[in-house]
């Protein structure tokens, strides 16, 4: 089984392939004479990246994502082979072992209800470093890094409870890895709860999730997130805001390494007011929303 303290392999094969959940942890509790050596040997101020230690063979068959992970298959030669992750920063992201049979490894790349400082990865190239038995290490190199960006919004179908008022951003992810989506904020909103800045937490206040993974964004995916504020609640009933008012407020995007740069939405109201809570709030029965990019203003 797997030491819950040091998260190194045992004598437990299932394990194995179980990457370390806290990058601190692990520098913590292991010995890094040989890994960090390992890792320096690999860095660009040692040389170029044609320096580093190469073989005639690819090791990677596979990567994709799941969940919080990254699921790497090797090749035949490279199954059931020590690996190491080497993050952009030469720090040691992870240690593991590619499965005898499958040659799958799981690398937790996200922690989303996690606190500590490596609760994300950090952008960039990282270095998969392969250690077959007495051979040379054989490295490859594979770009993660998310780009997240918004495509549509829309107000929320009044039907779900308690959402009037709510903005549905539909967003996508062009990058080569996951991340999630921790808050969407507004500038100019007609209610204040939608306005102001970011905290600093990371864990995602969002409308709807079930666990807090449902907010991570996989790279080449569309999804549609809801924050939980109220944009397009009116709290001024002497003046009817539904009467094809036009406006433009903000909106911006958090995840944990960036804040979206801000686009603008043209917002025109029509309908009929329609109370919302019992602070007299009240929406707008018909809302057109128009999403504008800063190069469109």
């Amino acid at each position: 089984m797997e030491n819950p303290m040091t998260n190194e392999d045992t004598d437990s094969p299932s394990q194995q392939t179980d990457a370390q959940s806290s990058r601190r942890r692990f520098l913590r509790t292991t010995a890094l004479g040989g890994i960090l050596g390992l890792a320096g040997c690999l860095s660009t101020d040692s040389g170029t990246e044609e320096d580093a230690p190469t073989a005639t063979m690819g090791a990677i068959e596979q990567v994709e994502f799941a969940g919080e992970h990254l699921v790497l298959t090797a090749t035949e030669a490279f199954s059931g082979t020590e690996l190491h992750v080497v993050d952009p920063t030469e720090t040691v992201w992870a240690k593991t072992r590619t499965e005898h049979t499958t040659g799958k490894a799981r690398i937790q790349l996200l922690d989303v209800d996690g606190y500590d400082d490596d609760n994300h990865y950090t952008p960039g190239q990282f270095r998969f470093v392969f250690e077959p038995r007495a051979e040379e290490p054989h490295t490859e190199l594979v770009d993660l890094a998310p780009d997240v960006s918004i495509l549509e919004v829309r107000q929320r179908d009044s039907g779900a409870p308690g959402s009037a008022g709510q903005i549905a951003v539909k967003m996508t992810n062009r990058g080569t890895a996951p991340t999630w989506i921790s808050d969407i904020k507004y500038e100019g909103a007609p209610h204040y709860s939608a306005n102001g800045d970011f905290s600093d937490s990371d864990f995602p206040f969002l409308s709807d999730l079930e666990k807090p993974t449902e907010a991570i964004i996989p790279p080449n995916t569309v999804r549609e997130y809801v924050a939980q504020n109220f944009p397009l609640r009116f709290t001024d009933r002497a003046h009817d805001q539904c009467s094809q008012i036009q406006f433009t407020m903000g909106i911006s995007v958090k995840t944990p390494i960036e804040h979206s740069p801000e686009n603008r939405i043209n917002v025109k109201t029509g309908g009929e007011p329609i109370v919302s809570s019992s602070l007299d709030r009240y929406v707008c029965s018909d809302v057109d929303l128009e999403l504008i990019g800063m190069s469109d203003q």
